[in-house]
């Protein structure tokens, strides 16, 4: 008996002289391994797209910024942050994709060529510059996982099928049609840098045949003069398309549309020049308003919530909503 109580006594006094150590050893094990399904969205800031872009004719007295939406990785310290501050906001995993990480990114990259494609095009084309197609790629951006049977993975570059090489997806779309139910139709891909071989089964959907699969055309110009845009490996999506495409445009007319202002803002943009919905519209604004932004421009299906931001917040930024490109240009004419 007296050693059992010799042995508690020496238990709680090591706990009273340790009892410091032990919580931050606790904690720094829980920051370590505590890993939630989630992520933190907050206020994010501006990247000024005029300082990415080589061999640009016309230079800006403003600038036309990127926004974005600044996002942590869920843990014990950013969730207990999330928690306290008032912008930050915990995001489910399940909540913005059924994709996995590595699959979301690499889909979210695609969107990225493709919004660089659609900004090269456009921003040439309105400012009376010849643009000219160098080469196209096909990617899959989407698999119907209800629907497709395939080895094909979100991010395989297209190359051939059944020994045809992959010209466009019209010419695919055509072929496709062509076959039976149940027929196989066999692919060579570029993935992860190697050739591979892949597979899709034809369907029936709808009355028509189909493989279950998304396909993204990206363009590959050649231009006189070719201005380039560099972006970062961590910088994905789609929804700086409107702003480059205004940074393009205006680093090939003589007329400068910024007009001295710091202008921001956000949207996808088409190959006919139509904006569209973006997420996130609430951290970008608050953090083009933190930027010292004068202008955020934003698309029309997100204009709503943006406005009730500057309100409630009483923001001093300018909104500009945007439908198409042209419209854009003809309200940053009225500044």
């Amino acid at each position: 008996m007296t050693k059992i109580k010799t042995f508690l006594n020496y238990c709680i006094n090591f706990l009273k002289r340790n009892v410091i150590n032990l919580i931050t050893l606790t904690f720094l094990l829980l920051c370590i391994f505590y890993k939630p399904n989630v992520s933190i969205e907050a206020p994010g800031g501006l990247v000024n797209i005029d300082e990415r872009l080589s061999n640009v004719v016309y230079k800006s007295e403003g600038s036309l910024n990127l926004t974005y939406v600044t996002n942590y990785r869920g843990n014990l310290i950013t969730v207990l942050l999330a928690k306290i501050l008032p912008d930050w906001n915990i995001v489910k995993d399940e909540d913005v994709s059924n994709l996995d990480y590595e699959t979301l990114l690499k889909a979210q990259t695609i969107n990225l060529y493709s919004s660089i494609s659609n900004a090269t095009y456009n921003a040439y084309k309105e400012a009376g510059v010849d643009i000219n197609i160098k080469d196209t790629s096909e990617y899959i951006y989407y698999i119907y996982p209800d629907f497709a049977e395939t080895s094909l993975e979100i991010g395989d570059k297209l190359l051939k099928y059944d020994d045809h090489d992959f010209v466009d997806s019209v010419e695919f779309r055509k072929y496709i049609l062509t076959k039976s139910d149940g027929d196989i139709i066999n692919f060579k891909v570029l993935r992860n840098k190697e050739e591979s071989d892949a597979y899709a089964k034809v369907k029936t959907l709808e009355d028509t045949k189909a493989i279950g699969v998304v396909v993204y055309t990206i363009f590959d110009y050649e231009n006189d003069p070719d201005i380039h845009y560099a972006y970062k490996p961590s910088e994905v999506g789609s929804s700086g398309g409107l702003m480059l495409t205004l940074s393009i445009y205006n680093a090939l007319v003589s007329e400068d549309i910024t007009k001295g202002y710091t202008i921001s803002g956000t949207g996808t943009i088409d190959l006919e020049g139509n904006v569209g919905e973006i997420a996130g519209i609430k951290y970008k604004i608050l953090g083009a308003a933190k930027s010292k932004a004068d202008v955020f421009i934003v698309p029309s299906s997100n204009y709503e919530e943006a406005e009730k931001v500057v309100k409630e917040r009483k923001l001093k930024i300018k909104l500009i909503k945007a439908d198409n490109f042209k419209q854009v240009l003809e309200e940053l004419s009225k500044l």
